[in-house]
């Protein structure tokens, strides 16, 4: 796949959007997954408390405090029924994409050389963004297949390849698809003897609407070099705090704070002890987010669907993975380009996402139900003019 490509349309498009968001005071931009929701009070009091202790805004450590590595520990234990050493097998980073960033340049500092990396397709485009900075050679798999032919197919590339670090991403962003905790066990039994990292992105963890959360890969019993990496940054609407969580074997972790501990000092210790209440409260603080996403997800999907646009995401996220009527003969950039100069609406082409996804495009969530019942009027009076 030519990812080049898709990191140039992106660009292209975002030019396009801040050429028209500059010239309109009424544009609908839902072609981001930037959260509008406001986090739970008591987080917020939880934060205010502990920004007027002594010493809270001096330098935390690259590792993370031990409040947050205690809780997510707990997390880990009563929610997948799997034991992490919280000081050694945990550390935290400035959200996931640093986390991410982190992880390709430690595996460039052990081995001297850049990785074979395979990711998925659809693919976040973010993790494209990352692999470019760093060089990677890229492969990829296809998310549009059986759990079992998925599994096979990750083995067959990563063998033929040679791949250095598999990009696992479930729920996915942009498709919301959720796999099984079978999926993962049957993945581990068959990369066990490799010496393939695997990178879990598992920001979307608590935002699955038909169960309580989504399967965690530490609990398939990877015996190797894997990172999950862990945020409330969506379920909990904290994206502005740039904190993530990064788990796995605790040599590599050793090696991953070492590397960090170098450029950083670690991130403000009132969101740190401010996401560890929230995680260790006994207090479900995804929910009332979880709930919302939903409706607005059934409110959108509805209207979708009345206007013959087919929505194939609504298990997960907070975003809708949807296809182009059929009798639209447009490709999707050329779409959601033509949408956004004539309706000032904002979706996020398919092409974005990968290659031979001309016929998708994205819809976040992220806005109040009022501004989603207007950007379906706009999506249909757009399709009328075609």
């Amino acid at each position: 796949m030519n990812f080049e490509n898709c990191l140039h349309l992106k660009k292209e498009f975002h030019q396009l959007k801040l050429s028209v968001f500059t010239s309109a005071n009424n544009y609908i931009d839902l072609s981001i997954v930037n959260p509008d929701l406001q986090p739970e009070k008591q987080i917020i009091d939880k934060l205010l408390e502990f920004s007027l202790q002594n010493n809270a805004h001096r330098y935390s450590s690259a590792q993370g405090l031990p409040e947050i590595r205690q809780a997510i520990a707990s997390r880990y234990q009563d929610k997948y029924n799997v034991k992490v050493n919280w000081q050694d097998q945990i550390t935290i980073a400035r959200g996931t994409n640093s986390a991410i960033a982190n992880i390709l340049n430690l595996f460039y500092k052990k081995n001297n050389r850049k990785p074979k990396v395979l990711l998925p397709t659809p693919t976040y485009s973010m993790h494209l963004e990352l692999a470019k900075q760093t060089s990677s050679d890229c492969f990829f798999y296809n998310l549009n297949q059986s759990e079992v032919s998925l599994v096979a197919n990750i083995k067959d590339l990563i063998t033929e390849n040679q791949i250095d670090i598999l990009i696992l991403n479930f729920p996915n962003n942009p498709t919301g698809k959720i796999v099984s905790s079978n999926f993962y066990a049957s993945l581990a039994k068959e990369l066990n003897e490799l010496a393939t990292w695997i990178i879990n992105d598992f920001v979307y963890a608590d935002l699955t609407f038909e169960q309580e959360h989504a399967p965690s890969l530490l609990a398939a019993g990877i015996n190797h070099s894997l990172f999950e990496i862990f945020s409330l940054s969506k379920s909990h609407s904290l994206a502005g705090w740039r904190l993530a969580i990064i788990l796995g074997q605790a040599g590599l972790i050793k090696e991953l704070i070492q590397n960090q501990t170098e450029v950083d000092y670690g991130s403000y210790q009132g969101f740190q002890r401010a996401v560890a209440f929230a995680v260790s409260s006994g207090h479900d603080y995804s929910k009332i987010t979880k709930d919302t996403y939903r409706a607005r997800a059934d409110l959108l999907g509805n209207r979708l669907k009345k206007l013959a646009i087919q929505v194939e995401s609504e298990l997960s996220g907070c975003y809708l993975w949807c296809k182009l009527p059929p009798q639209i003969t447009k490709n999707s950039f050329t779409f959601c380009q033509e949408l956004l100069l004539k309706q000032k609406l904002a979706l996020q082409p398919g092409e974005i996402f990968g290659e031979k996804l001309e016929r998708y495009f994205r819809i976040s969530l992220t806005t109040n139900e009022s501004q989603l019942k207007l950007a379906a009027d706009r999506l249909e009076a757009f399709l009328n003019t075609l």
